[in-house]
């Protein structure tokens, strides 16, 4: 993780006072992460807490948000956030009985798919339209696997924009 947050700490950098969205798999994932980032406008969350962090967000230039609940339901359209990080695919909890049972049964496509989903959903979040642009970097090599055993299911217009 260490290894991780300094290559976040080098992108961050390229975005001279721009919002960053860095999106980590868990609240304990997103509190480890900010705790090793450098930048002294990192701000995280609670979800008892979250409209007011994401306000907080919205008012501060440069500002660095590491959350693990914004892959739906918030848009960051504009200059809202101008970048964004992946820490990780978002694969499905494996202890949820559900998708236990699922992978017991040889369900693995279906498992691909919910992470092809989050991913997808996460890449969202700084583009809302065709007239915006802005970059999302993926830092875990496991988005090349992902990317490969999904790739029938990504859109083309997406996979013209894959780097």
């Amino acid at each position: 993780l260490a290894s991780a947050c300094k290559e976040v700490d080098r992108i961050i950098a390229l975005y001279d006072n721009k919002r960053t969205i860095i999106h980590c798999p868990s609240y304990r994932k997103s509190h480890q992460v900010a705790e090793l980032l450098k930048s002294p406008k990192v701000i995280t969350h609670e979800p008892e807490n979250f409209q007011e962090k994401l306000g907080l967000f919205l008012k501060t230039e440069g500002a660095v948000f590491v959350s693990p609940s914004v892959a739906q339901g918030v848009s960051f359209d504009g200059s809202k956030a101008e970048n964004q990080i992946i820490m990780t695919p978002s694969y499905a909890n494996i202890d949820d009985p559900l998708v236990k049972y699922r992978l017991d049964n040889g369900q693995w496509a279906w498992y691909n798919t919910q992470a092809l989903i989050v991913f997808l959903q996460q890449c969202g979040r700084v583009v809302r339209s065709r007239d915006e642009k802005a970059d999302t970097w993926l830092l875990d090599i496991r988005f090349n696997a992902l990317i490969q055993k999904c790739w029938k299911q990504i859109p083309e217009w997406f996979r013209l924009g894959l780097k």
